[in-house]
């Protein structure tokens, strides 16, 4: 992925997760109403906000590899444009066109 590709596929993640974490908070808001004690409304809050926690964090773990991993694709993608650049500026060819030029013969 490289570039605007990776941004998509960022923002498809983290529009996913929005929907998933709004419908999961909006059951518990429902639950919430129906509690009976101060005690449970407090029971109920702790756990919400350490689902909450752990939610955001393997979304930010998620959201890190894609950028990693997009950041990867495009240094890789640079190396070979500069790479290829080299070779028709000196009038030579890259390791791998070579390869791909003796892989085609």
């Amino acid at each position: 992925m490289i570039g605007c590709e990776c941004l998509v596929a960022m923002t498809q993640e983290f529009v996913s997760f929005l929907g998933e974490r709004l419908d999961h908070d909006k059951r518990l808001m429902s639950d919430l109403a129906h509690l009976q004690t101060p005690g449970h409304a407090r029971s109920f809050r702790g756990g919400f906000f350490d689902t909450a926690r752990q939610d955001y964090g393997e979304e930010t773990r998620q959201l890190t590899v894609l950028c990693v991993d997009g950041l990867s694709d495009a240094a890789t993608e640079m190396q070979d444009r500069t790479e290829e650049t080299l070779a028709v500026a000196f009038g030579g060819m890259t390791d791998k066109a070579a390869s791909k030029t003796a892989e085609a013969s």
